[in-house]
């Protein structure tokens, strides 16, 4: 008799992902159960109920790759191309996050479900990064002094919020192209008014 099928969790909320993606939030947990190769009972018995599954699914985690990243810059060097990469980076996470979102608002979870699963919300999180990157990129002497950092990272934010927002109802594909334009023309127009001439 072979043996059951070995799937991680990961693997599992992976793939049921993907079929909320592609189906919405009422996809039958027959169709996630048949495409990890499990039965319904199996999947009930991981997760308790298709709600708990949904939600550990489709909330990001408070572990967002990118933070990482923007904690540990900037570093010695030219600035402007690390201020782009930052801007890379955020709008990378808020693209892979935003479907999430509309995934949830679609569901109708209500915000405070899904915010009690955070100790500190992830928005809240990325926010206070980029004000530490700008904060430190003061302190190198890379930005002029006695500016809001946190003001200067809710702008950020809020930008690459809207442009993700926007690349997501477009009605033509928006190419990495595209955006790479948007996050030079970005940075050109923001380091005019924050950052050091000598720079």
């Amino acid at each position: 008799m072979p043996r059951p099928k070995q799937v991680t969790d990961k693997e599992l909320l992976n793939t049921a992902l993907e079929c909320f993606l592609k189906h919405g939030p009422n996809v039958s947990t027959q169709i996630i159960a048949d495409k990890v190769g499990l039965s319904q009972p199996a999947l009930f018995k991981r997760f308790g109920t298709k709600k708990e599954l949904f939600l550990r699914a489709v909330v990001p985690s408070e572990d967002l790759p990118v933070l990482d990243w923007i904690n540990s810059s900037p570093i010695p060097g030219p600035f402007r191309p690390q201020f782009e990469q930052l801007l890379i980076n955020v709008l990378d996470t808020l693209t892979w996050v935003l479907p999430r979102i509309q995934l949830l608002q679609a569901a109708r979870i209500p915000r405070k479900v899904v915010m009690a699963r955070y100790k500190t919300p992830p928005p809240i999180m990325l926010t206070r990064s980029i004000a530490g990157f700008f904060k430190r990129a003061e302190q190198m002497g890379y930005l002029r002094n006695n500016l809001n950092p946190l003001f200067l990272a809710q702008s950020v934010f809020g930008v690459l919020m809207g442009r993700s927002f926007q690349n997501q109802i477009a009605n033509h594909k928006v190419t990495s192209k595209d955006d790479s334009a948007f996050i030079e023309s970005t940075v050109k127009f923001l380091c005019k008014g924050i950052v050091n001439d000598s720079d």
